[in-house]
Parts: C-alpha cells; sequence; structure tokens
C-alpha cells in the first residue's frame, strides 16, 4: 500500500466513572461516565508535502481552502440519541495541532461519532427532496433534549456538484462507530473524507522558441451531485480504503471547463487548478473520464484519461472511477513539432482495494 495523507482527528478516552448521573426516566444506580478528550491533528501539518512526495516532488503545503475551517463532532449513544453536538471553530489557525475539550458520555456502549468538517456554505438536499444548509441541519441535531438520530437519513443527504464545482473550503465528513467500554484509557483514530476530488493540469512547453498560450481546459464526467457522507464499502475500520463506493441514484453528469489563459514561456512549466469537483460515477464500463484543452487557438478534442503512478508510469489503467479525496494531476508536455502529448500521473486506486494518497 502507498502511503496515506489524510486530514484526522484522534479521540482519547480518559478518565474513569462519575457518579449522580443516570439514565434519563431511570430510578436505578447512577450509570458509569466515561470522560472523552479530544485532540484534533491536521494531517497537512503533520505530513507537509513542504519537502515533497513520490506524488507530487514540488508541491507546498495545502491550501487554507483544503484544511478544517470548522469541526462539529456529534456523539450518539447506543440508541442513537445525541450525547454532544459541538462545533469548533479552526478559522483563526486552520494549522492547529491540539485542541482538547472534554465529553462525558455513557460506558460501556457503542458509540456513533459524526464528523462535519467546514459546513458553512454547503447545502444539502434530504430524502424528501427539501433543502437546507449544512449548518442548519446539524445544528438542529440537539443534544439538550438527547434527539434520537435517524441514521439512514443521514446516509441518505446529497450535496449538489456539477459543472460549477465545489467551493472552498471544502466540505468533509464521516461517520465512525466506537465502543467505549468500562474507565479506563482509549485510543482511537478517526479519518474525514472531503467530499470533493481535486483536478490540477500541469502543461511544460519543450518548444525553446516560442511562447505557446493555453486557454481553456475541460473535464467530463462531471457527477450533478454526491452522498454528504461516502457510501463506501470499507476494508478497514479506520475507513482508509474501500473496495466500492456509490454516487445517489439517477446522478447525472456533464462536461465542466474553465476559461484560463496561461502563457508557457520556452522551456517552463504552468499549472492550472486546482478545480474541486464531485466524486464521480464509478465503474464506467465505457468512455472513462476524459479531458480537453484549448491551446495556440486549437482544440485538441477529447484525450481519455489513464492513471498510473510516478514510480512505473507505463503501467496504466483506464481511469473509470473518481473516488473523493482524490487528486488528479494531468501532465501535458507541448512539443515544437506536435501539437501536445499527454503524460498522466494520477493518484493510484484498483477495483479491488482503493489505495488513494488524499490531497493535502
Amino acid at each position: 500500500m502507498k502511503r496515506l495523507s489524510y486530514i484526522f482527528i484522534i479521540l482519547a478516552a480518559v478518565l474513569a466513572v462519575l457518579t449522580g448521573c443516570s439514565d434519563s426516566g431511570s430510578d436505578g444506580p447512577a450509570a458509569d461516565i466515561s470522560v472523552l478528550h479530544l485532540r484534533i491533528r491536521l494531517g497537512s501539518t503533520s505530513r507537509s508535502r513542504a519537502a515533497g512526495d513520490e506524488y507530487e516532488p514540488d508541491k507546498l503545503p495545502a491550501s487554507d481552502g483544503e484544511k478544517m475551517q470548522s469541526l462539529r463532532i456529534i456523539i450518539l449513544d447506543k440508541n442513537l440519541r445525541v450525547e454532544h453536538n459541538t462545533l469548533w471553530d479552526l478559522s483563526s489557525a486552520p494549522d492547529v495541532t491540539f485542541v482538547g475539550q472534554d465529553y462525558p458520555v455513557r460506558a460501556n456502549e457503542e458509540k456513533k461519532i459524526i464528523l462535519v468538517a467546514n459546513e458553512a456554505g454547503a447545502g444539502l438536499t434530504l430524502p424528501d427532496g427539501s433543502v437546507m444548509s449544512a449548518s442548519d441541519y446539524f445544528r438542529n441535531i440537539d443534544a439538550s433534549i438527547g434527539k434520537a438520530v435517524d441514521l439512514t437519513e443521514l446516509h441518505q443527504l446529497t450535496m449538489e456538484g456539477g459543472a460549477g464545482g465545489i467551493a472552498v473550503p471544502l466540505p468533509m465528513s464521516a461517520i465512525h462507530s466506537y465502543t467505549i467500554g468500562k474507565a479506563q484509557s482509549y485510543s482511537a483514530t478517526f479519518y474525514i473524507h472531503r467530499a470533493a476530488v481535486k483536478y490540477t493540469f500541469r502543461f511544460t512547453n519543450a518548444d525553446t522558441r516560442n511562447v505557446r498560450k493555453v486557454t481553456s481546459v475541460a473535464v467530463n464526467h462531471v457527477a450533478s451531485r454526491q452522498f454528504f457522507f461516502p457510501d463506501a464499502d470499507f476494508t478497514d475500520t479506520d475507513q482508509l480504503f474501500w473496495s466500492a463506493y456509490r454516487t445517489p441514484a439517477g446522478t447525472s453528469v456533464s462536461d465542466a471547463s474553465w476559461e484560463q489563459a496561461t502563457d508557457v514561456a520556452p522551456g517552463e512549466t504552468a499549472e492550472i487548478g486546482p478545480v474541486y469537483l464531485p466524486e464521480g460515477l464509478s465503474g464506467l464500463t465505457e468512455d472513462p473520464y476524459a479531458i480537453a484543452f484549448s491551446i495556440d487557438g486549437r482544440e485538441s478534442g477529447w484525450f481519455d484519461l489513464n492513471w498510473s503512478i510516478p514510480q512505473t508510469p507505463e503501467q496504466t489503467e483506464p481511469m473509470t472511477d473518481l473516488p473523493r479525496n482524490t487528486h488528479v494531476i494531468v501532465n501535458v508536455k507541448l512539443l515544437p513539432d506536435k501539437p501536445f502529448q499527454i503524460n498522466y500521473t494520477i493518484c493510484p486506486w484498483n477495483e479491488k482495494t482503493i489505495d488513494i494518497p488524499a490531497f493535502n
């Protein structure tokens, strides 16, 4: 497996039994309470790309738009009732590596940990077709009354995508299960996934005499919407790898293009992007993902994308899946005697276990 660089948070349960707190409506003995202490680490801080890596050796650390500006933590008890719903504002220091807060919860049961980052600006479509902001939706999950949460509804929440792309800061989400036993110390890592994919286009001018002008780029198979939380068959408890993922039924696809006049000097490389789009439909049986661009007033037509990794660029496969939190890098070489040549450097995955270094 290749090294992964996900934004993640670490949740540690510490301390012990607290008495005097009983279950609501119960006259029995006081319930055992464990205290959770939350710590946040950002992957872009602990695994900075400033020195580069095997996928993007020349890239700097992620922009603030790819980091957590806010984080909502919702903790559900075994009956799926809310024990805590807290929103953390990280906008003043998105590189923060430690923040702590105590969350008393009942012990000896499985919890659901719901994580939502950068909810402001994200819109949700509910299963009944109604639309509301993500901030309003998750804020209304009321911990003060122990509101019961419909996990089926959470998994059916969708967000719009399409050719307009996804605005930054990028929404992120995850739902994890974690069992709190008797009073003792606990430690676990919970990964949170950006609800977007990232495209970067790099144009290298191999013509030593002439400036080349790129005026637009385009991609196809851009999904009109996606699930807000990942709908995937995870193959590990950390939710790092999955064997399949799904998009909402009836999701349409379209082309998306960006006009960006860019001069590429002789011998130089110019970059267009990043562009953030929803995760794509999976398992296309024909017409794999493709790109197009305009250069020197000429239209390239569509080029099918294959994926490869830098270590073995000659080993390519058609790009028929595009899961969230993936970075697609397209390298285009502009030759003096030919209009262009495309090299593919796409973060890898395969149809058995999706194995994708996330973008940071």
